[in-house]
């Protein structure tokens, strides 16, 4: 596939008609046809078959889920702020995604608020919320996976009879979200019917609960495509990721890491890479800037990652989302440019070029401690010690890379509840190849196993190479891997008599009787009839057969050889 040089050339798939030809009269049998004149003169016309494939038609919906703090409108950057002052003052990628995606009578959007909001006026319970995702007397974990699914029960199943193709996109415990919710809907057999696919899309998904169960992160056989996308440089305490597990291997998976931290792939520019405000001088006076400086150069990574969503989204398997993207760019401008693809590659390598080591060394939690990493590489171990500044309590922990298990002594780690982290054993690969991930774009947007040029959900042999995706019987399975190619109900391996007109009727060697005496001479030669009636002979005796095989009556049969005797053959 050729993603080079100029716009983004996602293909459009269109419902290719297979055209077979075969003779009218004679239907191409093993060692006979031909192209022969009959004796009126008249040349044995080829017909065209026209297979009308049906039209894909689901209801797509799209839910998303913020992260802690985070609610619908941190699309707008004066409205993304927190409880006490937190917030990115830039544009928030998800709820931003949400904002200027269009609907439809076919397409539709949820976003739920993240866990630790709707205590308006009360923020010292939001915080306290935000600190213990399982509380619920705000939201929770619990609350929000249950306005998910009355979204669906209520607002989505009731006016469609379509199946669904369900996008789950969510940051942060959004993220983690994401996965417990396709759990859920999962065992709940009413909905779970419903389901096409689900195509999950993770922004640094990370629980900050050690409280949660492993199962909750083995995503099940309905999940069709799992995107997920890594913080490199995220270093704060309780910000260890989530790497789920597939019961399926026909999932397909794309975990990567890009630079900065947790909150910079989604659109903060804060140099620390959290959204605290801490400093309230402007980082222009400042002769060292300190941490809460903003870079606009750390744009690049949330344009790299919106990118790669709204590309995701808009594709064919994701089902064909559309966006406002006058709106889009006028936050990140050329995502839909024609030379996107260019732009692409030149922000992958301007967010490679950055330096992110303030971020690496600092946490969200500094004003509570500070925190310790050392590594040791042989054999590859890392000590983690987490202080607080009340000297009395130490929290130790272990961890890869990132350093970011905290643990009081004695409670499981993180680690040991399959909340794994991107370390340098983990299956992530870096984006550092900006034209390998544009493949992998368009891979996963129009996935295509036989490489046929025919999107496998369209494609009527999908592990098979058939770009014509000839179709004899109109059955929508292609010819090439259709055991009854011509619908006879004979085998191919079997069947004397490839691509009998629809609808005959046919002998145990799935002949018709036109087959088995073809106008223009004797079956499997390339003879003439001597006369007419030998063809008329020919009729009589096979139609004898197929009503001895109990095939057609008597009448019928009388019938034929009436017609036989009244055409040209042979003459």
């Amino acid at each position: 596939m050729n993603l080079r040089g100029g716009e983004m050339r996602f293909p459009k798939v269109f419902l290719i008609i297979a055209s077979i030809s075969f003779l009218l009269i004679a239907c191409g049998s093993k060692g006979g046809g031909g192209d022969a004149a009959n004796k009126s003169g008249e040349v044995s016309v080829l017909a065209s078959k026209v297979c009308e494939l049906p039209e894909e038609t689901y209801q797509v919906v799209t839910i998303y889920f913020a992260g802690t703090g985070i609610t619908e409108e941190w699309w707008d950057p004066a409205s993304a702020v927190g409880a006490f002052g937190y917030g990115f003052w830039t544009r928030e990628s998800v709820a931003t995604l949400h904002k200027w995606q269009n609907t439809s009578a076919t397409h539709k959007k949820k976003f739920i608020d993240g866990i630790g909001t709707g205590c308006p006026g009360l923020d010292i319970l939001d915080l306290l919320n935000q600190g213990i995702p399982q509380w619920e007397h705000c939201r929770g974990w619990e609350t929000s996976m249950q306005e998910a699914e009355d979204f669906l029960a209520i607002d989505v199943l009731p006016v469609t009879s379509e199946k669904i193709i369900l996008n789950l996109v969510g940051l942060s415990r959004g993220g983690v979200l994401t996965m417990r919710f396709a759990n859920r809907i999962y065992a709940m057999e009413d909905i779970k019917n419903r389901i096409e696919r689900i195509n999950i899309l993770a922004f640094e998904p990370a629980a900050g609960d050690t409280t949660l169960s492993a199962s909750e992160f083995i995503l099940n056989d309905l999940v069709s495509q799992y995107v997920g996308m890594y913080a490199t440089d995220e270093r704060a305490a309780f910000f260890s990721p989530a790497i789920p597990g597939f019961e399926s291997s026909e999932t397909e998976v794309w975990m990567f890491r890009v630079p900065g931290a947790h909150e910079t792939l989604v659109g903060n520019i804060q140099t620390d890479g959290h959204h605290t405000n801490w400093n309230w001088v402007p980082c222009s006076l400042i002769i060292f800037p300190g941490p809460e400086c903003f870079d606009d150069e750390l744009l690049n990574v949330s344009w790299v990652t919106t990118f790669i969503a709204e590309k995701l989204l808009g594709s064919l398997h994701w089902g064909n989302v559309e966006f406002n993207m006058d709106e889009l760019n006028a936050w990140h401008g050329g995502l839909s440019a024609d030379n996107s693809e260019d732009l692409f590659i030149g922000k992958v390598a301007d967010m490679l070029d950055y330096n992110y080591s303030l971020m690496r060394r600092r946490s969200v939690h500094d004003f509570i401690g500070f925190e310790s990493c050392q590594y040791d590489p042989d054999p590859p171990t890392v000590t983690y010690s987490y202080y607080s500044f009340l000297d009395w309590v130490v929290f130790s922990g272990f961890n890869y890379e990132r350093c970011a298990d905290v643990f009081i002594p004695g409670d499981p780690p993180v680690r040991s509840r399959q909340l794994l982290e991107t370390g340098p054993y983990m299956p992530i690969d870096p984006l550092i190849d900006a034209e390998l991930a544009l493949d992998r774009v368009q891979e996963l947007g129009f996935p295509d196993e036989d490489g046929d040029g025919v999107t496998d959900s369209l494609d009527n042999c999908p592990t098979i190479a058939n770009p014509d995706q000839a179709d004899f019987d109109c059955d929508y399975i292609g010819d090439v891997c259709d055991d009854d190619s011509d619908g006879d109900g004979v085998d191919n391996e079997d069947d004397l008599c490839e691509f009998t007109e629809l609808g005959e009727i046919v002998d145990p060697d799935g002949c018709s009787i036109d087959q088995l005496c073809p106008c223009e001479g004797p079956r499997e030669t390339a003879e003439e009839w001597r006369n007419h009636g030998q063809y008329v002979s020919c009729i009589a005796h096979s139609s004898e057969d197929f009503v001895l095989l109990g095939l057609i009556t008597e009448d019928e049969k009388g019938t034929i050889v009436s017609n036989a005797a009244r055409s040209s053959c042979g003459r």
